[in-house]
């Protein structure tokens, strides 16, 4: 019996870490997609939190799959209602997601989990420690190279700016930051991540 609860349990929680794409018709990754809802007057909101009330409509968090939900009025369908959809739904979501990403790593910075010496960020790599790693889109292919060849299993984003740097750290030679991994639970880096992959997949990319 116990082991049958256990078996029901798991796969509830397996389930709950997926969610159907209403663009695609492809079940995605929880972690991998954006909720929006129908707010007041009838307005899709993104939901970037997970946190408001109502029906989730979930998107891939990719700029063409959202931007085709709007351009082809998708979401009237989702809601199986009329609705009201910014025309620059998808640049309110990439604001959204880089201020929630900004707000994460300015977090992690005051309770001393960044590093962003380049001696200092390959040692601790070297070393094997758990974390993230953050690179500023302006940084070269041969400095990323650099880095790159120690960063092993660990991730690698790639989108945020120096200016963005700038704002958390106050330096203008910031190109990298080493986000420590802590408890597993409520992880600021495991949060980053999140956050900085779904941001990088619906920015504009700049060519």
């Amino acid at each position: 019996m116990i082991t049958l609860i256990q078996e029901l349990k798991s796969k509830r929680q397996k389930n709950d870490n997926k969610r159907l794409c209403f663009v695609s018709r492809k079940c995605q990754a929880r972690n991998a997609m954006v909720r929006f809802v129908v707010g007041n007057d009838n307005f899709i909101l993104p939901d970037i939190e997970e946190r408001l009330p109502g029906r989730g409509l979930w998107i891939f968090a990719d700029r063409e799959t959202i931007s085709c939900a709007v351009e082809k009025r998708l979401f009237t369908w989702a809601a199986k209602q009329p609705v009201k959809v910014d025309s620059k739904l998808i640049d309110i979501v990439e604001s959204l997601l880089k201020r929630r990403c900004l707000d994460t790593l300015s977090l992690a910075r005051r309770l001393s989990l960044t590093i962003t010496d380049n001696i200092k960020v390959r040692h601790i790599m070297e070393t094997g420690a758990p974390g993230l790693l953050l690179e500023a889109v302006e940084s070269t292919e041969c400095a990323k190279a650099h880095l790159r060849s120690i960063v092993g299993s660990r991730s690698v984003i790639s989108c945020l700016t120096k200016a963005d740097f700038i704002k958390i750290f106050g330096r203008q030679d910031v190109l990298y930051t080493f986000v420590k991994s802590t408890s597993p639970i409520n992880c600021l880096a495991n949060k980053l991540l999140r956050d900085a992959t779904r941001l990088n997949g619906v920015c504009l990319k700049k060519v």
